[in-house]
């Protein structure tokens, strides 16, 4: 009976309660992107600011970055103007970690530790040459962080999925060897740039529903 009422409230409970809590924002200055057919690279640097709702975090903010890869080329789209002719493309990619290391100063304390969620899609959208801009977009999935790290935050280590978007400019001088390039090459290079990442933090009691409801879930085994 307890079980069919808790899975009842649950099935009841308004989706904006269920994935209601805080929403942490990082924006990084530069990173570096190889992308393409091939299976993109996208690793980012400079951690600049952390804001939990709206309000920096108490800490301070000592290193930081991001690294995307290993998602799978799915497919490419051309972008046209009203004469037929090339003036952009999007790629589109499925799968990958995303995953980001920083550390902060806690009272005195200095905190190292690391976040990782799977990417569910990214689409990078290029221009056509040298100097034109490249967005990058990503879709996270649930995410987990460091017990250490979470606690400085101040927020529970789980993470019901995310954002991330890195505005770029084609380049053939980037950090990497690599080509700006246009929609024909297979591998292209896009670097500097901000970069925000977004991650949604539900409240722990709400996980505690979920884990709860799952516990009486379980039937026991009879006894022999």
């Amino acid at each position: 009976m307890r079980i069919a009422a808790l899975l009842v409230s649950l099935i009841l409970l308004p989706a904006s309660y269920v994935g209601a809590g805080p929403v942490l924002l990082l924006e990084f200055l530069n990173s570096d992107l190889t992308f393409g057919t091939v299976s993109p690279d996208h690793a980012g640097y400079d951690l600049h600011s952390l804001l939990l709702d709206g309000s920096p975090a108490d800490l301070d903010l000592l290193g930081g970055g991001f690294e995307a890869m290993g998602a799978v080329f799915d497919h490419q789209a051309l972008v046209t103007d009203g004469a037929g002719d090339v003036i952009g493309s999007e790629y589109f990619y499925t799968g990958g970690t995303f995953s980001i290391s920083m550390t902060v100063d806690k009272d005195g304390t200095l905190v190292s530790g690391s976040f990782v969620a799977p990417i569910q899609t990214l689409v990078v959208t290029a221009g056509e040459q040298d100097g034109a801009s490249a967005w990058a977009a990503y879709m996270l999935g649930p995410g987990l962080f460091d017990t250490s790290l979470a606690d400085a935050l101040g927020i529970g280590r789980h993470t019901s999925g995310g954002q991330g978007l890195s505005q770029l400019t084609l380049t053939d001088n980037g950090n990497r060897v690599g080509v700006a390039g246009d929609h024909t090459v297979p591998q292209r290079q896009a670097w500097d740039g901000v970069n925000r990442v977004t991650l949604n933090v539900p409240e722990p009691a709400t996980l505690a529903l979920f884990a709860a409801a799952g516990a009486l879930s379980i039937r026991r085994r009879p006894r022999r």
